[in-house]
């Protein structure tokens, strides 16, 4: 049985967050979900094992989007 783990975080950004931020936030997260889908896909249609995923996507548009920390974090 597979074992999946899950991490969350929750911004409320409708109130008190300059509007510029609240953009920059949107693209970073949008960044972010879209990497985790493409890793996701390696994973699962090509059988690319977890090592192997932060350089395969190194060059990806949405990896080079985050900060390479993040990127990493994401992987």
């Amino acid at each position: 049985m597979k074992e999946y783990i899950t991490k969350s975080f929750v911004f409320d950004l409708s109130r008190k967050t300059p509007k510029k931020l609240a953009i920059t936030f949107g693209h970073l997260t949008y960044s972010a979900s879209k990497l985790r889908n493409v890793a996701n896909y390696e994973i699962e249609k090509n059988g690319v094992s977890i090592y192997e995923l932060e350089h395969k996507l190194k060059d990806n548009f949405f990896a080079r989007n985050l900060h390479s920390q993040s990127a990493q974090v994401v992987l």
